[in-house]
């Protein structure tokens, strides 16, 4: 005689894994809290914004190991796809600063690069290149501001006021 039966319990997991070939994770409306590390494959983000709490905080690639070159980071927008219908815009990409309150000035948007250094096995030091300030000004730290067109087209570079007139 063979006796064939499953056992159903509920309640909290409070220790263990969940392994591969477990499925979906259907929490509702609820949230997973967390204090250590999430570690995922792809994620996507189903029309929602992913904000961070209070504090500094980065987007970025954990070091790569001391042998090989770091990879690449891309920020894009979305794209439309492929079929039947002509002419359709792709999505804007826009970076912005905080925003700034009474006479408090709004953040920079600051792009860093690390030059080149001298033979060896220690970091190269990061250094501003562009910041674009909370008035609009646009300062090329320590270097020229080159306009660069490809190969056989013309590099332009306009400087406009706000109605033209003061060109």
């Amino acid at each position: 005689y063979q006796c064939s039966f499953n056992i159903v319990t509920t309640g909290p997991l409070n220790s263990g894994s969940i392994t591969s070939g477990f499925g979906n994770i259907d929490i509702g409306s609820s949230t997973i809290d967390t204090t250590g590390n999430v570690s995922v494959g792809d994620l996507q983000v189903n029309g929602n914004d992913i904000a961070f709490d209070a504090a500094n905080s980065t987007i970025g690639i954990d070091a790569a190991a001391h042998d090989t070159a770091g990879a690449r980071l891309t920020l894009s927008a979305g794209d439309t796809t492929a079929g039947t219908t002509d002419n359709i815009a792709g999505g804007g990409l826009t970076i912005e600063g905080g925003q700034g309150k009474g006479s408090g000035d709004g953040g920079s948007i600051i792009f860093r690069v690390a030059d080149g250094g001298s033979s060896g096995s220690s970091l190269n030091s990061l250094a501003t290149a562009l910041t674009i300030s909370d008035n609009r000004n646009i300062a090329c730290n320590g270097g020229t501001f080159n306009v660069v067109a490809d190969s056989g087209d013309t590099a332009q570079l306009y400087l406009i006021a706000d109605d033209e007139e003061d060109n």
